[in-house]
Parts: C-alpha cells; sequence; structure tokens
C-alpha cells in the first residue's frame, strides 16, 4: 500500500510541476510578446513621428524662400512656382499630422503636433523679416516642443 500511495504522489507531484512548468512558459512567452509587440510599436511611432517632423522642416524652408522671393521681388513666375511647392509641402504636412493621430491617440502629443503644424504653416502670414524671424523661432520651438512630448512614444 505505500507504493501505491508513493507512485500516487509521484504522479501527482510530476502532474503538478509540469502544470506550473506550463504557466510560467506561457507566462514567460506572453511578457516577451508583449515586449516584441511593443518594440515594434514605439519603432513604428519613431517612423510617423521622423516623417511629421521631416515635413515640417520642409514646409518651413519653402516658407521662408517663399518669403524670401516675395521681399526681394523675384520675378512673379518665381514666386508663383515656389509658392505652388510651399503649398504641396503644406498637404505633406497635413497627410503627416493625420498619419500621427491614427497611431497614437495621447492628447499631449497631438496638442504639440497641430500646435507645431499650425505656426509652421502660418508663416507665410509674415508681413515682413522682422515677423518672419519671430514666426520663425516659433515654428522651431513648437517642434522642439513636439520632440518632447513624443519622445515619451518613442523611447523604450
Amino acid at each position: 500500500m505505500d507504493e501505491l500511495w508513493a507512485s500516487v504522489i509521484a504522479v501527482v507531484g510530476t502532474l503538478l510541476g509540469g502544470g506550473f512548468t506550463y504557466l510560467l512558459q506561457e507566462r514567460s512567452t506572453r511578457r516577451r510578446d508583449d515586449a516584441v509587440r511593443d518594440q515594434e510599436i514605439r519603432r513604428e511611432m519613431r517612423a510617423v513621428c521622423g516623417a511629421f517632423l521631416a515635413t515640417l522642416t520642409t514646409l518651413r524652408r519653402h516658407q521662408l524662400h517663399c518669403h524670401t522671393l516675395r521681399v526681394t521681388r523675384a520675378p512673379e513666375e518665381e514666386r508663383t512656382a515656389a509658392a505652388r511647392v510651399a503649398l504641396e509641402a503644406r498637404t505633406d504636412v497635413t497627410e503627416a499630422l493625420v498619419a500621427l493621430q491614427l497611431c497614437t491617440g495621447d492628447q499631449n502629443v497631438l496638442d504639440h503636433a497641430s500646435r507645431a503644424a499650425d505656426v509652421t504653416v502660418a508663416l507665410h502670414q509674415a508681413a515682413d523679416q522682422e515677423d518672419m524671424d519671430r514666426r520663425a523661432r516659433a515654428a522651431r520651438t513648437a517642434h522642439d516642443a513636439f520632440v518632447v512630448a513624443a519622445r515619451s512614444l518613442t523611447l523604450a
């Protein structure tokens, strides 16, 4: 009879050990999968945020170029061509902003992104060089503020 109980205890112990091992492996696998998914999400956010920042920088450059052409009284055809390119760059900023909005619900990041887009788009409203300099500083400041806000979404 003692041998029977020893066998039963051994079987039960083996089954409990196997079940416990399964639970530990399942937990470990879930943690690993979660870490991989989080890493992929952060990688995607870095790409989306980087694309957004690149479009802001491109738009700022085109807006400044348009302003320079206006101030130097460049030929109308050259100013019109530059304005067309700047308009395309504004469209790119809008598209990048929408992509960002689709990737995150973080309202702080989205508010900073909208602010950066708005002040960059508004560069073309500068009345003179002093106004353009002020607006350009505001655009760069908004750009930098967005980077700080987005950092939490892109760093591990």
